[in-house]
């Protein structure tokens, strides 16, 4: 049986230290420091892509001059972040993620992009990221996952060509 994207992501989580499936329920309305931390760092993943897809549809200039620094300040205020602050709606999140699935999806539609062969060709990169040599995973101060030394990136141009091509 194939899993699917969210059972795949899960496993990566759970290899990368950053799940435990023994207690898959956070209750929202009693967050841990742990909880907190990972809140603010999903918040910081989300606007690490989302930074990242402007750089991908602007010029250098608009990007760097207009919109990275708009990024870069979300990042420390998302830094600021204290328990107190936070008050996750558990439905206005699902909405949110699947709005955000389905946006991304048109987008991949509109632009022909291969976005199950992508998905693939990062699951599986994603999972090198254990360092080979101890078989530790390594984390920035925030719990981000960084790539070891011996980390080769996904190589996504040959996914989409060979798409192009019709492979």
């Amino acid at each position: 049986m194939t899993k699917n994207h969210q059972e795949l992501v899960r496993d990566f989580m759970v290899i990368m230290e950053q799940f435990n499936p023994n207690n898959p329920n956070v209750d929202v309305t009693n967050l841990t420091e742990e909880d907190v931390d990972t809140a603010k760092l999903r918040l910081n993943l989300i606007v690490e892509e989302l930074d990242e897809m402007f750089e991908a549809f602007l010029t250098s200039a608009k990007y760097k001059y207009t919109f990275s620094p708009l990024f870069s300040t979300i990042q420390s205020y998302i830094a600021l972040l204290e328990k107190d602050d936070l008050e996750i709606d558990r439905v206005g999140v699902t909405d949110s993620i699947t709005d955000q699935d389905y946006i991304n999806s048109g987008t991949g539609v509109w632009l022909n992009l291969p976005l199950e062969k992508s998905f693939q060709a990062v699951h599986e990169n994603n999972l090198t990221k254990v360092d080979p040599i101890t078989g530790k995973v390594l984390k920035r101060a925030d719990g981000k996952v960084i790539k070891p030394a011996s980390y080769i990136p996904v190589d996504l141009h040959s996914v989409v060509e060979s798409h192009d091509r019709g492979e």
